[in-house]
């Protein structure tokens, strides 16, 4: 596996959310270059995500929402990374 190649992150998150708050405390080791998304930012957004946030998304794809563990989160990253090296191969 190259671990060179990152899956794109992204969580849909919102302001004042608990779990929100620890799933970006997560990725901050996890995956530093995720990009958080305040859902309430975007009304199409809110429409979306409403109230399954925290929302990850690996690679497009919804990995995980609401309540999981930090081996959970890893977990679901790593699947996206070996994704990612299949696709390049």
């Amino acid at each position: 596996m190259n671990h060179n190649s990152s899956p794109q992150v992204v969580l849909y998150s919102r302001r004042g959310c608990r779990l929100c708050e620890q799933v970006e405390e997560m990725l901050l080791s996890l995956a530093p270059k995720a990009l958080i998304v305040d859902v309430d930012a975007e009304p199409g957004d809110a429409v979306v995500y409403g109230d399954r946030v925290p929302v990850v998304e690996i690679d497009g794809l919804v990995a995980l929402e609401g309540r999981f563990s930090e081996a959970q989160l890893a977990d679901a990253i790593r699947r996206g990374s070996a994704r990612d090296d299949r696709a390049r191969r």
